[in-house]
């Protein structure tokens, strides 16, 4: 009699996506149903998309309801809410209340918390700053981000926290820097720019889910880390637009101070080291590809 094993199937894990219905939250709530995930997302606003539930985080009740009836046990926790800084009195309240809410619901149970940060929770420097580097963020948006790190640090057993860079893709449709040039240039009306020197750093949103997916098994339960990839000033991101679309972009530069703009080049070290991956899509390849596709 031939004998044979069963191959056990494996384990679909199950992710819960807050803020699922925002840019990042589209792109990762696809690229993880391709993955063969169970992915469930939770927005302000209701939306007709599979899975999807409409709650309000900073109600601790609301959102216990809204969990409850899901009825499953998540493995990772995706926040991604606390996006907009229109309204700040209701966004330190998202953060503030619905970190703690999310953090308490799930304060006795195996679930990670992925808390998704800023890279603006750094001060201007042109060195290179790493996860242990001295935090001091100018800006409003970076002061709120940093309070809602600060709310895990204190409350939570197993989180990981991401300090992410500017995320774009290859249609750069998202309201940015980049889409404002692209748009004065079709409009042959200036560009405002705070400071032309300012560096920031940039990551493809494909490189940024694939580090998201990666992040799923992470064992490490206290964790921050630095999502990035390149290091560019808005004037060489200028200069590349210029000479792919030879086109003069008319530019009122306020040349504003570091604290009005600061100045921001990531480290990913610890990023490669940990997942064995660094990012491959570069933006001036992204950029060229645009321009032309566009005929810009």
């Amino acid at each position: 009699m031939e004998m044979y094993s069963k191959k056990k199937s494996p384990i679909k894990k199950k992710i819960l996506i807050i803020g699922g219905n925002g840019f990042l939250g589209n792109y990762l709530y696809d690229y993880l149903l391709k993955k063969k995930f169970i992915v469930f997302q939770i927005n302000k606003s209701k939306i007709k998309k599979k899975n999807s539930f409409s709650c309000d985080i900073s109600n601790v009740y609301e959102l216990k309801d809204t969990i409850k009836s899901i009825d499953l046990d998540f493995d990772f926790v995706i926040n991604l809410s606390g996006q907009n800084l229109k309204n700040k009195s209701y966004l330190k309240k998202i953060i503030v209340k619905g970190n703690k809410n999310l953090i308490k619901i799930f304060s006795k149970t195996r679930t990670k918390i992925c808390y998704i940060s800023t890279s603006l929770v750094y001060g201007n420097s042109l060195k290179l700053q790493s996860e242990n580097f001295k935090i001091k963020p100018v800006s409003e948006y970076g002061k709120f981000k940093l309070l809602g790190e600060k709310i895990y640090k204190e409350h939570c057993k197993n989180y990981l926290i991401i300090r992410l860079a500017n995320i774009y893709d290859n249609f750069f449709k998202k309201k940015s820097l980049i889409n404002n040039i692209f748009s004065s240039i079709k409009s042959n009306k200036r560009v405002k720019i705070t400071n032309l020197n300012t560096i920031r750093n940039y990551m493809h949103v494909d490189d940024f889910c694939k580090l998201i997916y990666k992040s799923i098994s992470l064992k490490q339960k206290k964790t921050i880390l630095n999502f990035g990839s390149e290091n560019i000033s808005i004037n060489e991101i200028v200069r590349i637009i210029e000479r792919k679309a030879k086109s003069k972009i008319k530019i009122n530069n306020y040349k504003f101070n570091t604290n009005i703009d600061p100045s921001i080049r990531l480290n990913k070290n610890k990023m490669i080291n940990i997942f064995k991956y660094k990012p491959k899509i570069k933006l001036q390849n992204t950029l060229e590809t645009h321009i032309k596709n566009n005929e810009i």
